[in-house]
Protein backbone atom coordinates (compact mmCIF):
# COMPACT_ATOMS: atom_id res chain seq x y z
CA UNK A 1 0.00 0.00 0.00
CA UNK A 2 2.97 2.33 0.57
CA UNK A 3 3.80 2.17 -3.14
CA UNK A 4 0.32 3.07 -4.25
CA UNK A 5 0.18 5.94 -1.73
CA UNK A 6 3.38 7.47 -3.09
CA UNK A 7 2.28 7.11 -6.71
CA UNK A 8 -1.23 8.38 -6.07
CA UNK A 9 0.06 11.31 -4.04
CA UNK A 10 2.28 12.44 -6.90
CA UNK A 11 -0.43 12.16 -9.53
CA UNK A 12 -3.13 13.66 -7.29
CA UNK A 13 -1.07 16.83 -6.93
CA UNK A 14 -1.01 17.16 -10.70
CA UNK A 15 -4.75 16.59 -10.95
CA UNK A 16 -5.46 19.22 -8.29
CA UNK A 17 -3.19 21.76 -9.94
CA UNK A 18 -5.22 21.63 -13.15
CA UNK A 19 -8.70 21.44 -11.63
CA UNK A 20 -9.68 24.73 -13.16
CA UNK A 21 -7.07 24.78 -15.90
CA UNK A 22 -8.00 25.01 -19.55
CA UNK A 23 -7.27 27.19 -22.56
CA UNK A 24 -10.58 28.99 -21.87
CA UNK A 25 -10.17 32.34 -20.10
CA UNK A 26 -12.73 33.59 -17.60
CA UNK A 27 -13.38 36.92 -19.26
CA UNK A 28 -11.50 38.68 -22.01
CA UNK A 29 -7.89 39.31 -20.88
CA UNK A 30 -6.61 42.87 -21.18
CA UNK A 31 -3.30 44.21 -19.90
CA UNK A 32 -2.75 41.28 -17.47
CA UNK A 33 0.22 42.85 -15.59
CA UNK A 34 -2.04 45.62 -14.26
CA UNK A 35 -3.94 43.15 -12.14
CA UNK A 36 -1.15 40.88 -11.02
CA UNK A 37 -0.51 42.62 -7.68
CA UNK A 38 -4.19 42.59 -6.57
CA UNK A 39 -4.40 38.91 -7.55
CA UNK A 40 -1.23 37.99 -5.68
CA UNK A 41 -2.44 39.68 -2.50
CA UNK A 42 -5.13 37.04 -1.96
CA UNK A 43 -2.93 33.97 -2.58
CA UNK A 44 -2.20 31.49 0.18
CA UNK A 45 1.35 31.46 1.50
CA UNK A 46 3.43 28.94 3.40
CA UNK A 47 2.85 30.80 6.67
CA UNK A 48 -0.91 30.29 6.39
CA UNK A 49 -0.62 26.56 6.98
CA UNK A 50 1.30 26.08 10.18
CA UNK A 51 3.86 23.56 11.38
CA UNK A 52 4.70 20.60 9.16
CA UNK A 53 3.50 22.05 5.87
CA UNK A 54 5.86 22.67 2.97
CA UNK A 55 5.85 23.79 -0.65
CA UNK A 56 5.35 20.70 -2.80
CA UNK A 57 5.75 22.36 -6.22
CA UNK A 58 6.16 25.90 -7.60
CA UNK A 59 3.38 28.03 -8.99
CA UNK A 60 2.40 27.09 -12.57
CA UNK A 61 3.81 29.25 -15.35
CA UNK A 62 0.26 29.69 -16.70
CA UNK A 63 -2.49 30.68 -14.30
CA UNK A 64 -5.37 28.18 -14.39
CA UNK A 65 -8.65 29.39 -15.83
CA UNK A 66 -11.97 29.28 -13.99
CA UNK A 67 -13.61 27.13 -16.65
CA UNK A 68 -12.92 23.99 -18.66
CA UNK A 69 -14.20 22.26 -21.81
CA UNK A 70 -16.73 20.36 -19.66
CA UNK A 71 -18.28 23.65 -18.49
CA UNK A 72 -17.49 26.60 -20.72
CA UNK A 73 -20.01 29.43 -20.21
CA UNK A 74 -19.68 32.82 -21.89
CA UNK A 75 -18.53 35.82 -19.84
CA UNK A 76 -19.29 38.36 -22.53
CA UNK A 77 -18.56 41.89 -21.38
CA UNK A 78 -16.30 40.89 -18.48
CA UNK A 79 -12.65 41.97 -18.77
CA UNK A 80 -10.03 40.12 -16.75
CA UNK A 81 -7.23 42.51 -15.84
CA UNK A 82 -4.94 40.10 -14.02
CA UNK A 83 -4.43 36.68 -12.49
CA UNK A 84 -2.01 34.82 -10.24
CA UNK A 85 -1.51 31.30 -8.90
CA UNK A 86 0.08 29.93 -5.74
CA UNK A 87 2.54 27.08 -5.38
CA UNK A 88 1.10 23.73 -4.28
CA UNK A 89 1.50 23.10 -0.55
CA UNK A 90 1.41 19.76 1.25
CA UNK A 91 1.08 18.57 4.83
CA UNK A 92 3.17 15.52 3.90
CA UNK A 93 3.55 12.84 1.22
CA UNK A 94 0.01 11.67 2.00
CA UNK A 95 -1.42 15.19 1.73
CA UNK A 96 -3.60 17.10 1.95
CA UNK A 97 -2.39 19.13 -1.03
CA UNK A 98 -3.53 22.73 -1.53
CA UNK A 99 -3.27 25.28 -4.35
CA UNK A 100 -5.04 28.51 -5.31
CA UNK A 101 -5.68 30.70 -8.35
CA UNK A 102 -7.03 34.26 -8.29
CA UNK A 103 -8.57 36.35 -11.07
CA UNK A 104 -9.18 40.11 -11.02
CA UNK A 105 -11.72 41.93 -13.21
CA UNK A 106 -12.01 45.52 -14.35
CA UNK A 107 -15.01 46.36 -12.15
CA UNK A 108 -17.09 44.90 -9.33
CA UNK A 109 -19.98 44.55 -11.77
CA UNK A 110 -17.95 42.51 -14.23
CA UNK A 111 -16.83 40.19 -11.47
CA UNK A 112 -20.48 39.79 -10.43
CA UNK A 113 -21.38 38.88 -14.02
CA UNK A 114 -18.70 36.17 -14.07
CA UNK A 115 -19.77 34.89 -10.62
CA UNK A 116 -23.42 34.54 -11.56
CA UNK A 117 -22.54 32.66 -14.72
CA UNK A 118 -19.79 30.51 -13.23
CA UNK A 119 -21.05 29.43 -9.82
CA UNK A 120 -23.52 26.77 -10.82
CA UNK A 121 -23.81 23.04 -10.07
CA UNK A 122 -22.21 22.26 -13.44
CA UNK A 123 -18.90 23.80 -12.35
CA UNK A 124 -18.14 20.56 -10.53
CA UNK A 125 -17.69 19.00 -13.98
CA UNK A 126 -14.34 20.79 -14.23
CA UNK A 127 -13.11 19.21 -11.01
CA UNK A 128 -14.34 15.79 -12.12
CA UNK A 129 -12.75 16.12 -15.55
CA UNK A 130 -9.40 17.10 -14.09
CA UNK A 131 -9.41 14.09 -11.79
CA UNK A 132 -10.22 11.71 -14.63
CA UNK A 133 -7.48 13.05 -16.87
CA UNK A 134 -4.97 13.41 -14.04
CA UNK A 135 -3.86 9.80 -14.21
CA UNK A 136 -0.31 8.87 -15.06
CA UNK A 137 2.64 6.78 -13.92
CA UNK A 138 0.36 3.75 -13.92
CA UNK A 139 -2.35 5.44 -11.82
CA UNK A 140 -5.90 5.76 -13.18
CA UNK A 141 -8.75 7.69 -11.54
CA UNK A 142 -12.45 6.85 -11.53
CA UNK A 143 -15.03 9.39 -10.34
CA UNK A 144 -17.73 7.87 -8.12
CA UNK A 145 -19.51 10.97 -6.78
CA UNK A 146 -19.60 14.71 -7.35
CA UNK A 147 -21.64 17.60 -5.99
CA UNK A 148 -21.83 20.70 -3.82
CA UNK A 149 -20.41 21.08 -0.31
CA UNK A 150 -22.58 22.75 2.33
CA UNK A 151 -20.89 25.74 3.96
CA UNK A 152 -21.53 27.99 6.98
CA UNK A 153 -21.61 31.78 6.78
CA UNK A 154 -18.23 33.04 5.53
CA UNK A 155 -16.62 36.49 5.12
CA UNK A 156 -17.32 36.46 1.36
CA UNK A 157 -19.70 34.56 -0.96
CA UNK A 158 -18.30 31.05 -1.40
CA UNK A 159 -19.34 27.90 -3.27
CA UNK A 160 -17.86 24.49 -2.50
CA UNK A 161 -17.65 21.39 -4.70
CA UNK A 162 -16.39 17.86 -3.99
CA UNK A 163 -15.36 15.06 -6.32
CA UNK A 164 -14.84 11.60 -4.81
CA UNK A 165 -13.36 8.64 -6.57
CA UNK A 166 -10.82 5.86 -6.58
CA UNK A 167 -7.26 5.62 -7.78
CA UNK A 168 -6.03 2.30 -9.13
CA UNK A 169 -2.49 1.02 -9.51
CA UNK A 170 -1.45 -2.61 -10.12
CA UNK A 171 -4.54 -4.19 -8.60
CA UNK A 172 -4.58 -1.79 -5.65
CA UNK A 173 -7.22 0.89 -5.15
CA UNK A 174 -7.45 3.84 -2.80
CA UNK A 175 -10.14 6.45 -2.20
CA UNK A 176 -9.35 9.97 -3.41
CA UNK A 177 -11.01 13.34 -2.81
CA UNK A 178 -10.77 16.66 -4.56
CA UNK A 179 -12.50 19.74 -3.09
CA UNK A 180 -12.78 23.12 -4.80
CA UNK A 181 -13.94 26.38 -3.19
CA UNK A 182 -14.75 29.42 -5.31
CA UNK A 183 -14.71 32.75 -3.45
CA UNK A 184 -15.88 36.06 -4.89
CA UNK A 185 -15.91 39.65 -3.68
CA UNK A 186 -15.12 43.08 -5.07
CA UNK A 187 -13.26 42.61 -8.35
CA UNK A 188 -11.76 39.22 -7.47
CA UNK A 189 -12.67 35.56 -7.81
CA UNK A 190 -10.37 33.00 -6.17
CA UNK A 191 -10.43 29.20 -6.42
CA UNK A 192 -8.88 27.13 -3.62
CA UNK A 193 -8.35 23.42 -4.33
CA UNK A 194 -7.59 20.71 -1.79
CA UNK A 195 -6.95 17.06 -2.56
CA UNK A 196 -6.26 14.02 -0.42
CA UNK A 197 -6.64 10.26 -0.33
CA UNK A 198 -8.18 7.75 2.08
CA UNK A 199 -10.00 10.57 3.91
CA UNK A 200 -11.46 13.88 2.69
CA UNK A 201 -9.45 17.01 3.51
CA UNK A 202 -10.21 18.09 7.10
CA UNK A 203 -13.19 20.43 7.16
CA UNK A 204 -11.54 22.61 9.80
CA UNK A 205 -8.55 23.13 7.48
CA UNK A 206 -10.78 23.92 4.50
CA UNK A 207 -12.83 26.51 6.37
CA UNK A 208 -9.74 28.12 7.85
CA UNK A 209 -8.09 28.51 4.44
CA UNK A 210 -11.30 29.76 2.80
CA UNK A 211 -11.73 32.35 5.55
CA UNK A 212 -8.11 33.43 5.13
CA UNK A 213 -8.54 34.00 1.40
CA UNK A 214 -11.95 35.66 1.80
CA UNK A 215 -10.60 38.19 4.28
CA UNK A 216 -7.76 39.09 1.92
CA UNK A 217 -10.03 39.93 -0.98
CA UNK A 218 -10.71 43.69 -1.06
CA UNK A 219 -14.44 44.40 -0.76
CA UNK A 220 -14.46 46.69 -3.78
Amino acid sequence: MIGVRAAVGTVLVTAAAVVVASPVAAGNPRNPPAGLSPARVVLLQRGDFGHGWSRQSPAPSKVPSLTCPAFDPSFEGAVQTGAAASPTFEAGPSGPFVSEAAHVYATDGERTTVWRTLVRPRLVRCAAASLRRGGGDGVSFTVTRQGRIGLPALPAPTAGYRVSGTASLTYQTIDVYLDMFVIGRGRTIAAVVLSSFEQPPPRSLELRLVRTVARRIPPG
